[in-house]
């Protein structure tokens, strides 16, 4: 038999670490806007390189699917700044691998744009 109970959150919890918003504002445009927020201070070691750099990877794959998707040919506009809106430097050093430079920051907010149209979709609606 399966049970169900409320539990209730615990007053310790605190904000996350890494929060992302997603969201799509002009439908028509196929292209959903993501803000990625990491805050520097709640991070284990293990996802900064240095104390200096963020390394954010995206998969290029799908689990279930033995294909190679690429997910991020699909990304657009990408952006990074502090919770001051200070521009930070960043690098893409592979096709799914983004370096940000932290210069000391508490939070990293990451933003860009994804298409949801395919090449072989839009290769079937504009050919």
């Amino acid at each position: 038999m399966t049970e169900a109970r409320i539990v209730p959150l615990s007053p310790t919890i605190t904000t996350p670490a890494i929060q992302y918003k997603v969201s799509m504002p002009h439908p028509e445009s196929h292209l959903f806007e993501v803000s990625l927020s990491v805050k520097i201070e709640q991070l284990t070691s293990s996802l900064l390189q240095t104390s200096k750099k963020l390394d954010l990877k995206m998969p290029v794959w799908t689990p279930g699917s033995y294909l190679v998707r690429e997910y991020a040919k699909h990304l657009q506009d990408f952006c990074a700044y502090s919770e001051n809106e200070r521009p930070l430097p960043w690098q893409k050093l592979s096709k799914n691998h983004w370096q940000i430079e932290t210069l000391g920051v508490s939070e990293v907010i990451v933003q860009y744009s994804f298409s949801t149209v395919s090449e072989r979709l839009y290769t079937l609606i504009f050919r």
